[in-house]
């Protein structure tokens, strides 16, 4: 391998930060190639550059703990959200996505509170990118790694002198209705360690927290950014050789905003807006669009919100944002249609459904003459992937606001390859069906 032939390479530094000796590394690895490229080791070697002034300009913080009230509801309902994570695993991917964006977004909100919580936090924020890469296997072990950096849970008697007991009070037809938690429906109580009987550490329902939520030594001064780019995997480790969260919590938010792409929207966001903007799309050519310019309006503002995401994965599907802007100036003049072959000229920019591409009318006798030349067929279409994705919006709610819902929207990522069962899944009800190289 000569020396432009690199499959992966580590760029790091070592600086003494206000007496605290700090290592930091960048580790990057190529995404769809095999080797980096000259521009990706030169964004590294910025990035890396970036951190080191970071580093150097870093001031040092007060070493303050909030362990209030508000903190302990958080992190207990932290601890339930990673449980739904955890059981959402082998589930759909929007599902797993959903619990791991509520359990960062509870453990930024801590880490704010105090910066001993910044690792379990990007690790949850990675959990997110995961899912939202349609890559499910690591997130079981990653749960289990969130929790190795909070707070430990049923720390067992002796732990610590003193507990906060946080009992869930959420009626189970109001969990069902959610699938989330609500952190407002607890008790709360702080008791000593003597006197929590320990069978009564794992009731249903419950949490038992230390107080102070990290006692000293108990946690690890490291902290790791990973993100998944567009064209690279891209790592930032850092440690310091003692007690420094603040200077991490500086550091790896500095890597963060530096390595953000799409403003964080992931393939499964793509795909879920891309599905809506489709069916948006087909409503153009209901008689309600044609005769009613302020339902025509409402469909173009839902279909604008959502070209905005897809608009982010490629410029070639910038110009259907930019029609639906041109659609609804033009929705203003009633007695023109020019909106309305606006819109189907935006259906025609964005990513076709390949159910298109089937005989509406599919009978066993051409299912046994036309099912291998058909899967061969869209086997070889342009993409990296083929992404199924499901209405789960019942006709009621349909009828109701005469919409589509984005949020009843579900991708699941096919493979590289439609196999044998291609037209079972191709024939399912409410479903749209994309190839793309997203």
């Amino acid at each position: 391998m000569n020396q432009a032939e690199r499959q992966s390479e580590v760029l790091s530094f070592d600086t003494t930060i206000h007496g605290t000796k700090l290592h930091a590394e960048v580790e990057i690895s190529p995404r769809g190639t095999q080797y980096l490229t000259e521009a990706q080791m030169d964004a590294t070697r910025a990035l890396l550059t970036h951190l080191a002034n970071v580093a150097t300009e870093y001031q040092p913080e007060e070493d303050t703990r909030d362990e209030s009230l508000d903190a302990y509801v958080v992190l207990a309902d932290t601890f339930q959200v990673l449980d739904l994570a955890r059981a959402a695993v082998d589930s759909r991917p929007k599902e797993a996505m959903r619990y791991f964006w509520h359990a960062a977004s509870n453990l930024e909100v801590l880490q704010a509170w105090d910066p001993r919580f910044t690792q379990a936090y990007l690790m949850a924020r990675y959990g997110e990118e995961l899912a939202g890469n349609f890559v499910l296997e690591p997130l079981e072990g990653l749960c289990e790694q969130i929790e190795s950096w909070m707070p430990q849970r049923y720390a067992g008697p002796g732990f610590t002198q003193r507990r906060v007991v946080v009992d869930d009070r959420q009626s189970a037809e109001d969990f069902q209705r959610t699938l989330t938690p609500d952190h407002e429906a607890v008790s709360v109580l702080m008791v000593d360690d003597e006197d929590l009987p320990a069978d009564e550490y794992q009731l249903t329902g419950r949490t038992v927290l230390p107080v102070p939520m990290f006692p000293d030594g108990t946690l690890d001064t490291r902290a790791m950014v990973r993100r998944i780019m567009d064209d690279q995997f891209v790592t930032c480790k850092f440690h310091t050789d003692r007690p420094a969260f603040h200077l991490l919590r500086t550091l790896t938010s500095a890597a963060q905003m530096q390595l953000v792409e799409r403003r964080g929207s992931t393939p499964v966001e793509f795909y879920t807006h891309l599905a809506h903007a489709k069916q948006l799309c087909r409503l153009a050519r209901q008689d309600r669009f044609l005769a009613d310019g302020v339902y025509r309006r409402t469909v173009i503002d839902a279909l604008y919100s959502s070209l905005i995401t897809v608009s982010l994965f490629s410029d070639e599907w910038v110009m259907p944002k930019y029609l639906a802007k041109l659609a609804a100036t033009l929705n203003e003049d009633l007695g023109s249609d020019d909106v309305i072959y606006t819109v189907h000229a935006i259906e025609a920019w964005l990513p076709r459904d390949i159910r298109e591409l089937m005989p509406r009318v599919w009978n066993e006798k051409l299912d046994t003459q036309l099912q291998e030349p058909l899967v061969a067929g869209l086997n070889v279409l342009p993409g990296a992937r083929f992404v199924a994705v499901l209405d789960e919006q019942t006709q009621a709610d349909f009828e109701e606001t005469g919409l589509p819902d984005v949020d009843k929207f579900s991708p699941i990522d096919l493979g590289p390859e439609l196999g044998e069962d291609a037209l079972e899944v191709l024939s399912i009800p409410n479903i749209s069906v994309f190839r793309t190289w997203v």
